[in-house]
């Protein structure tokens, strides 16, 4: 095979976002240990290779709408088809074993998934969007693995939305955080609200006992991260990765303490 042929062949088939590989992860992670059972791992390979469908979908929507068609679309297209036939495999395997439960979960995710794949489409301005909107929707699988484990629809929900405050918090400081390192603006005070409103939203979740009160440690981790920017050193991508890493593990431990 030709260097060229293999070159259009990682570029297509390997998921390109890094940081969305490290969230997708640490939301299998939680439902798998959150509900520990056999039938968690069908949906859990389900989003896996729905999350490697949508790096050569994007390529492809994104040829087909500029009219261009090359071999990057063709392979682009051979490869959304089989990991998409792959993952509605493992999903309608769920679904024969554990009952129609977790579908709510995949209908909830279509318009986030929409909103994600229209921002992409369009790039620039509108990367931010994708980001957050990827994020989000990554949680989702948590979600889906609670619940075609038996468990209920409660819990379920209470996790995908800790995870979203997760996503939702990290989009904002990884993009601020390489701005101020890259000498660009970044906004503090929109850090520190957003971060505000993600301890609040999980102090929320305590006084509603869907959370035990640890959980407001993984809160309290996110926030410290400000101390970073305050102190204004620089960082690289690959340190902010491993950092990010690092404090997702430790997130995804006090989630499944926590609930």
């Amino acid at each position: 095979m030709r260097l060229a042929a293999v070159t259009t062949i990682k570029i297509v088939a390997l998921p390109a976002e890094h940081g969305a590989s490290v969230m997708l992860g640490e939301s299998l992670l939680a439902g798998l240990l959150i509900a520990v059972s056999g039938h968690g791992f069908l949906p859990a390979l389900g989003w896996v290779f729905l999350f490697l469908m949508s790096n050569p979908l994007k390529i492809a929507i994104k040829d087909i709408s500029r009219h261009v068609f090359t071999a990057r679309t063709s392979v682009a297209l051979w490869f959304c088809t089989g990991f998409g036939i792959l993952a509605l495999g493992f999903f309608l395997a769920t679904f024969y074993y554990s009952g129609p439960s977790f579908l709510l979960i995949l209908i909830g995710v279509i318009p986030l998934g929409m909103i994600h794949l229209w921002a992409v489409v369009n790039a620039g301005k509108k990367e931010f969007i994708a980001e957050l909107f990827g994020a989000l929707t990554l949680g989702a699988a948590a979600a889906s693995i609670i619940l075609a484990a038996g468990h209920f629809y409660v819990q379920a929900m209470t996790v995908w939305a800790i995870l979203a405050i997760r996503a939702g918090t990290s989009v904002v400081y990884v993009r601020h955080r390489l701005n101020q390192t890259r000498g660009k603006g970044y906004n503090l005070a929109l850090l520190i609200l957003i971060h505000t409103l993600g301890i609040a939203f999980l102090g929320g979740l305590v006084i509603a006992h869907l959370a035990k009160p640890i959980i407001l440690i993984a809160g309290f981790l996110l926030t410290l991260r400000l101390l970073f920017v305050l102190n204004k050193s620089s960082v690289s991508p690959v340190l902010l990765g491993v950092q990010e890493s690092i404090l997702g593990i430790i997130f995804v431990i006090l989630i499944v303490v926590g609930i």
